[in-house]
């Protein structure tokens, strides 16, 4: 079979003679050479790539969080119960 895009991907990836290329400019002429079936390809690469980056960075934070967290409920545990020792101290007993 003789692929249409073949030609057009070859024109794409090739710079004129003499002329430097930056690596930006050669990316460009890369992803313009891909057939849109790969430039869907690559765009579900990239929001996977980046819903696995925020399930990363959201289990980082719970777990950063769970440890702030902690240490703030025991702080007010401790608060709350030195609190009830000193009314049971002001409490006459009957």
């Amino acid at each position: 079979m003789h692929n249409p895009d073949a030609r057009r991907r070859e024109q794409a990836s090739i710079a004129e003679p003499g002329v430097a290329t930056t690596s930006a400019t050669q990316e460009f002429r890369d992803y313009m050479a891909l057939s849109p079936a790969e430039k869907i390809e690559l765009k579900i690469a990239e929001q996977m790539k980046k819903e696995t980056e925020l399930q990363s960075l959201a289990a980082l934070n719970a777990h950063t969080q769970g440890s702030a967290l902690s240490a703030k409920l025991t702080v007010q545990l401790a608060a709350n119960g030195q609190d009830a020792e000193n009314r049971q101290r002001k409490t006459p007993l009957a």
